[in-house]
């Protein structure tokens, strides 16, 4: 049976959707710093380092869920010989 899209967006989505926590956490972080402030001088900044450093571990396993959906994609496509796609239609024999 093909992949429902369901799985490309929940991979891609996550990833992108911890991508941005990350890269929002930095930006903030070089703010704060341009503006002579410790970043990590209350709980509050320790706290959102601390939801950083998981959103990089994140970042990390959803990397590996999307190469996982493109190889499991490829080995759908090899077995059927045609493009792997839910709206097909395809018929398994």
């Amino acid at each position: 049976m093909p992949l429902p899209w369901t799985i490309w967006a929940t991979s891609y989505g996550g990833l992108l959707a911890a991508l941005g926590a990350v890269v929002l956490w930095i930006a903030l972080w070089w703010y704060a710093r341009a503006r002579g402030w410790d970043q990590d001088a209350t709980w509050q900044g320790r706290l959102a380092s601390g939801f950083a450093m998981l959103g990089g571990l994140a970042v990390l396993v959803l990397i590996g869920a999307v190469v996982l959906t493109h190889l499991e994609s490829a080995e759908i496509t090899a077995r059927l010989g045609q493009p792997m796609c839910e709206g097909f239609g395809l018929q398994m024999p």
